[in-house]
């Protein structure tokens, strides 16, 4: 197997340029500090909370709860723990949620005095009952962070997601059935739930990563949860809201960050974002340097034509089901030809082939970092 895309990333954008495809992408960003930095800025000036030095002390318990552990995330959660140590020789624990294979988990050598925890939602022994819930239903919580002084949930979320209202701790880190009874809420009373998680938890500072182009952290900010969940979608709208104003025969998202950071939740992202550019029918081509197939369901979602549907469960497959029902759907990246086409795609090895493709179809455009960009469609309404 490849251990990239077999057509470079330089190839392919001088493929772009050369055919002068238009590229919804048009910010840059200014150059930032180095990760380290912008850690070690946002802990001494948190939003609306106290620097991290009058709200910490010496030898206290600290769980980090890392909401999706992607490689930058990782990154963050690496240097919070060194500085964490560093500043007051404490307890951490960093908690992950439930599934996470041992690959994305952060990598903690020389980092003493460090818990690593997967959330089992299942697991009786791993949970601790934190409040009693509206309904009179006990309500767990993950027991690394019961047991904390101080809870420090590290996100990283997209304009799509911000969208969505996810929270960092509820209902991931919740007990299984607390977990099933969230589901079933509605709105109103799901904020009410992690409104009162929040406060039973006691010392809670937030960290949000906010990406850059490429998959590079681009700004970290700490403090209270609402506040930098303000400031980070701000700084995403500026840079990744991105107007259209009409539909494409051919739509190209790129995934631009490097492979080792590429995911298929970043592929189902792109994709989803691709779509709200094409007109009906169009082609969808994901340029990305994946080399693994995606997990069960996202393997169904893609080739749902031929696949059990009853494995499509969660709504970002079943938006993917439905997307590649209605587009046909091109990959370029590192994966076996046999691969790509058992999940009912179309490989592209060479750049000729995607030049016949647009050729074939139509105008083309280009979504760079498609993963985090957010199309809104500003044109006439079809009459």
């Amino acid at each position: 197997m490849a251990a990239s895309s077999r057509i470079s990333l330089q190839s392919f954008r001088q493929f772009i340029e050369r055919h002068q495809i238009r590229s919804l992408y048009e910010h840059q960003f200014s150059p930032q500090d180095s990760a380290e930095k912008l850690v070690r800025d946002a802990l001494a000036s948190p939003l609306d909370y106290p620097p991290i030095d009058q709200a910490i002390l010496p030898g206290e318990r600290i769980a980090i709860v890392v909401h999706r552990p992607l490689t930058q995330v990782n990154q963050v959660t690496q240097i919070l723990v060194r500085e964490l140590n560093e500043r007051f020789n404490c307890e951490v624990s960093v908690v992950y949620p439930a599934g996470t294979d041992e690959s994305n988990i952060v990598s903690l050598e020389n980092s003493g005095g460090v818990n690593l925890v997967t959330h089992d939602p299942d697991e009786t022994n791993q949970l601790a009952m934190i409040a009693i819930d509206p309904q009179g239903e006990a309500l767990y919580v993950n027991r690394a962070m019961f047991d904390a002084d101080v809870v420090i949930p590290v996100s990283c979320f997209s304009l799509r997601e911000q969208q969505q209202g996810l929270d960092c701790v509820v209902p991931k880190f919740l007990g299984r059935t607390n977990q099933d009874q969230f589901a079933e809420l509605n709105k109103a009373k799901q904020r009410g739930l992690i409104r009162l998680v929040s406060e039973n938890l006691g010392t809670f500072v937030g960290i949000q990563v906010v990406l850059g182009p490429g998959g590079e952290i681009g700004n970290v900010l700490a403090g209270e949860s609402t506040a930098i969940r303000e400031a980070a979608t701000k700084f995403l709208t500026t840079k990744w809201r991105l107007p259209i104003e009409e539909r494409y025969s051919v739509v190209v998202a790129s995934l631009e960050g490097p492979s080792f950071t590429q995911t298929w939740e970043q592929f189902a992202n792109a994709l989803m974002t691709a779509q709200q550019c094409a007109a009906p029918g169009a082609a969808l081509v994901v340029y990305s340097e994946l080399t693994t197939r995606p997990r069960g369901e996202w393997r169904a979602a893609l080739s749902s034509a031929t696949s059990d549907s009853r494995k499509i469960t969660s709504r970002e497959a079943m938006r993917l089901a439905e997307i590649a029902t209605d587009h046909p759907i091109y990959l370029i990246s590192g994966l076996n030809d046999s691969d790509v086409e058992a999940l009912g795609m179309g490989p592209i090895n060479e750049l000729d082939e995607l030049e016949r493709l647009i050729a074939r179809q139509g105008e083309a455009i280009l979504v760079r970092d498609a993963d985090q960009a957010v199309v809104e469609f500003v044109g006439e309404p079809a009459t």
